[in-house]
């Protein structure tokens, strides 16, 4: 497959992962279950196809730090499919990981001249909100441990529009 095709596959990944997510939470309503995993692991999979784009993209000028985040969104996105709760030990973990993985996709973003500012801050503020809940959910501010996510989804949702547009419509598309 060539990087043109790759990004195209990674982008429209990004984008699917976002209806998914939409899907499972206006279908299922957040409960647990078998359809709930199948669509969780379905959308875990469509952001991990779109942060490897983000790794190949990213891996001519920072070979180690983008490996690094890659292995961290793989192990990040597993464990948030074990159904472990933010509010438990291996929650926090599962947060601080998917944390560490898109501050990396911003500090990799932010160096790249050609990628977007405004993906990186975004890619940023997903990091900081995700470190934040594992933070809220450790001190035992469940409120906070809540209400953050919703910051965390809403930035990751533009990220995840920001990659597809950047890889579907951007001369990453032609290159």
């Amino acid at each position: 497959m060539s990087n043109t095709n790759l990004y195209r596959f990674a982008g429209w990944s990004a984008i699917l992962s976002i209806l998914v997510s939409f899907g499972m939470f206006a279908l299922i309503g957040g409960g647990r279950g078998v359809v709930f995993m199948v669509v969780s692991i379905t959308a875990s999979l469509f952001t991990l196809i779109a942060l490897y784009g983000v790794y190949v993209f990213h891996r001519p000028q920072a070979p180690a730090l983008s490996l690094a985040m890659l292995v961290c969104a793989a192990v990040g996105l597993t464990l948030e499919n074990l159904g472990m709760g933010p509010d438990t030990p291996m929650g926090m973990v599962t947060s601080v990981i998917y944390g560490t993985t898109f501050l990396l996709v911003g500090y990799l973003g932010y160096g790249n001249a050609q990628m977007p500012r405004w993906l990186a801050i975004c890619a940023y503020v997903v990091g900081f909100a995700s470190l934040a809940t594992a933070g809220a959910s450790a001190l035992g501010q469940v409120g906070v441990a809540s209400a953050v996510p919703m910051v965390l989804f809403v930035a990751w949702i533009a990220w995840s529009i920001g990659i597809w547009r950047f890889f579907t419509k951007s001369v990453m598309a032609t290159a």
